[in-house]
């Protein structure tokens, strides 16, 4: 919204006198390509008929927009200018010195937004540029894809491994870790002997009947396994065999 003594102001008058228009025409098209920018929260109007749409001009074309833009005099910007860098496009003259604090706080917000949306846009740039290496060929083709690796069959169900039975493949697996727990075998060498044709229920059924009566040790037992071995023969108990004491009398 323009001052009140924008009426007094040179440019205001040149641009009554060249566009042949009067104060209050001069001025409400002044208004109203001012509230584009300020709804746009940008100075940028477009090219020379979107000026004059902007102000929504009816009188002959070209005449507004060339007293916009001669409004300031020789070798002085007029109530629009063109825009750096962009010949044949326009835009208003100092907007952010003369705009209401709400515009310049919408502009604050506009550039914060398209700044955010540059961030997001690079940084989705940089993650597809490094997205599993999938960059162009020097012929300029993309690469052809990595071949999908053959499972092996380790990973598989009911698979070998060097072969040796994988040892969940076992149907008495489960009962066998019962029995080694039981015996004092950890777990990290249970699947060892679950490997071992000689690891059956009926060996280590007998290595607990003998260690019954013997402390247990998982270790013990973990190497007689892997050498195919059994338990011992149980030692028989020697019986204790007391000698029957002799009276013997003395004669006094």
């Amino acid at each position: 919204m323009g001052r009140p003594t924008l009426a007094r102001h040179p440019k205001f008058r040149r641009l009554m006198h060249d566009a042949e228009i009067s104060a209050p025409l001069a001025r409400g098209s002044l208004e109203l390509i001012w509230d584009t920018a300020y709804e746009s929260g940008d100075p940028y109007i477009g090219d020379k008929m979107d000026v004059e749409l902007a102000a929504e001009w009816e009188g002959d074309p070209g005449k507004l927009f060339t007293a916009l833009l001669g409004s300031g005099g020789q070798g002085r910007a007029g109530f629009i200018e063109e825009v750096p860098n962009h010949s044949g496009f326009f835009q208003v003259h100092d907007l952010w010195d003369h705009a209401p604090e709400y515009v310049k706080k919408r502009y604050t917000r506009e550039r914060a937004r398209k700044n955010k949306d540059l961030r997001h846009e690079t940084s989705a740039i940089r993650l597809s540029a490094a997205d599993t290496g999938r960059r162009s060929a020097p012929n300029g083709h993309p690469p052809s894809p990595t071949p999908t690796p053959t499972p092996t069959p380790k990973e598989e169900d009911g698979a070998r491994e060097n072969g040796k039975p994988v040892a969940g493949d076992r149907p008495d697996a489960r009962e066998i870790r019962r029995l080694l727990t039981q015996l004092g075998v950890f777990e990290d060498c249970q699947e060892e002997l679950l490997r071992l044709p000689t690891t059956t229920i009926e060996r280590l059924e007998s290595f607990i009947t003998y260690t019954s009566r013997t402390p247990r040790d998982g270790g013990w037992v973990k190497n007689r396994l892997a050498r195919g071995q059994g338990p011992p023969p149980p030692v028989a108990r020697q019986r204790q065999v007391t000698a029957p004491s002799r009276a013997v009398s003395y004669d006094v």
